[in-house]
């Protein structure tokens, strides 16, 4: 290459610079505004707003039923057989048989379901994510009593699976009730409306645990399948009460 070919060369190599520099600053800027345009406004408008995180457990829906008389009946007759026989109206009555923190979990029961020549469908319950109104006082010591509730699901799950394998006897499972509604004091939230809220709920979930384990029902893995339900939807009440 000749000395006039390398100058003629400089403007080039210059425009390319000049290039790839645009380039590497206005890709992140076109990613930045498309964050913008599809963000949630109020996120981006107050950024002190706490969120629960969207939960999602998986039911096994047994039915579903125009009336909730026809629902009540068919419910019945799921917990003759084990289930937990919860109603929840959404376009119909569904009958939900039990529930469970895994997809795939479900899924196998309900294969295993209609092998044995049972209609059935998964029908999913989701804690939607939640921006909290401004009085929450204490993020942390609300983040613990939130995750309360989904410990206290795992742990009733867990009796129930031991109860309908012969595991455990009723005996000892309701000495882990007794244990849980303990494990549930709420005595750590503070006194804003968020926290009162949320104290309420434990408090009466706790008493519930504790009337249960102290004078059990005839099928106690019945009755405990149905308060997982219950826990989910007063769960998911609550935070229509108390979001911003």
């Amino acid at each position: 290459m000749t000395q006039s070919d390398r100058k003629q060369s400089k403007p080039k190599d210059l425009y390319g610079l000049l290039t790839k520099i645009s380039l590497f600053v206005s890709v992140p800027l076109v990613i930045f505004f498309c964050l913008l345009l599809f963000a949630n406004p109020g996120e981006l408008s107050d950024p002190n707003t706490v969120y629960t995180q969207e939960v999602s457990y998986y039911a096994v829906d047994m039915g579903s039923f125009q009336t909730e008389s026809e629902a009540k009946t068919f419910a019945d007759r799921i917990r003759l057989r084990g289930g937990a026989g919860y109603t929840v109206k959404d376009k119909g009555y569904h009958v939900l048989a039990s529930v469970y923190k895994s997809r795939e979990a479900c899924e196998n029961v309900i294969e295993n379901l209609k092998k044995a020549k049972n209609e059935c469908s998964l029908y999913t319950i989701t804690l939607p994510r939640t921006a909290l109104v401004d009085s929450l006082s204490d993020q942390q010591s609300f983040e613990r009593a939130y995750g309360l509730f989904f410990e206290c699901v795992d742990t009733i799950y867990a009796v129930t699976i031991q109860l309908d394998t012969y595991q455990i006897e009723n005996q000892e499972a309701c000495a882990q009730l007794l244990s849980l509604a303990k494990s549930l004091d709420p005595s750590f939230l503070k006194s804003d409306m968020v926290s009162i809220k949320c104290k309420a709920e434990l408090t009466a979930l706790s008493s519930s645990l504790q009337a249960t384990a102290n004078n059990p029902p005839a099928n106690l893995s019945v009755s405990l399948k149905y308060t997982e339900f219950q826990i989910l939807y007063n769960l998911k009440s609550m935070l229509a009460e108390i979001q911003k």
